[in-house]
């Protein structure tokens, strides 16, 4: 018997930031990007409904490059959401990747 799971769409800036830190390679010595990297994608994926599985990246990037790509995506993110709990969760990831508390986050 299958269930189905209702989910909702990736809005592109998320997409683009969610690819990024999924594709960072599973061997990076950076554990503490890495982990950063991870808390990012977390937050994001932290929605109901879920957004539906993703695609698994095919090359794997670095994770300074990852994080980079991640953080200018979470910017376009944050002007572009439609929602102020959107705005939140991306500007929240933000501050994860770089390591900052979120009260410290430049609106």
């Amino acid at each position: 018997m299958s269930e189905i799971i209702e989910t909702q769409p990736v809005p592109v800036h998320i997409a683009r930031a969610l690819d990024a830190l999924d594709g960072i390679q599973d061997d990076d010595p950076d554990l503490d990007e890495c982990f950063r990297a991870g808390l990012a994608a977390a937050t994001l994926r932290a929605v109901r409904p879920p957004y539906p599985p993703r695609p698994t990246p095919e090359a794997a990037v670095p994770a300074t490059a990852a994080i980079e790509t991640a953080d200018q995506a979470l910017a376009d993110a944050t002007e572009a959401a439609t929602t102020a709990e959107e705005a939140v969760r991306c500007a929240a990831a933000r501050a994860a990747l770089r390591g900052e508390p979120m009260e410290s986050y430049p609106w």
